[in-house]
């Protein structure tokens, strides 16, 4: 719960910083890393509920004890987790895309910022992921689940790049003359 909060905390001040700069770019991305912190656990113990992962736990217990309704709790676990593990991957992604944009035309002089290249898109978006969807060993957490967690958070992060990609954030158009004559 302190890494969601803490995370989503340092999302919003990135996006709430006026002009994109290092600072939200770099923002942008710690705030990535932390949100993929917490919540893809809650979908994936969810999805695979074994110990010693808390939501397996807390289903186990569930079921244990006759209370009503395990599979709702069950499956608005799954959906919390993927709403909340989609948002992490995609409003963090958004930013950097933005940011890059924005960047990269103030850069080059021209007021209206381009789609990115596809070089732009692998370096800068694409292998990142790549790496944190394969850096984690999710056996740590939920044993013998394998690698499904890590093929499904690569999927999950290639749909928001491809939905970035072909939906690009509205970036703002720039004065590149000087005005200060």
């Amino acid at each position: 719960m302190a890494t969601t909060t803490i995370g989503a905390v340092t999302l919003t001040v990135a996006y709430r910083l006026k002009s994109p700069s290092l600072i939200q770019f770099c923002m942008a991305i710690i705030a990535g890393i932390i949100l993929l912190d917490g919540l893809p656990y809650i979908m994936f113990n969810a999805l695979w509920p074994r110990e010693p992962g808390d939501y397996g736990r807390i289903l186990d217990l569930w079921r244990s004890r006759g209370l009503p309704g395990p599979a709702l709790i069950h499956w608005t676990l799954v959906a919390v987790g993927a709403a909340g593990s989609l948002a992490a991957i995609y409003l963090p992604l958004r930013l950097i895309y933005k940011s890059l944009r924005e960047h990269l035309a103030l850069r080059a002089g021209v007021p209206e910022p381009r789609r990115l290249s596809s070089s732009a898109l692998v370096g800068f978006l694409i292998l990142p992921s790549l790496a944190l969807c394969y850096m984690f060993d999710w056996n740590q957490l939920i044993h013998q689940v394998g690698t499904a967690p890590n093929h499904v958070s690569l999927a999950m992060a290639g749909v928001c790049i491809a939905l970035l990609h072909l939906f690009p954030p509205h970036c703002q158009p720039r004065n590149t003359q000087d005005t200060s004559r």
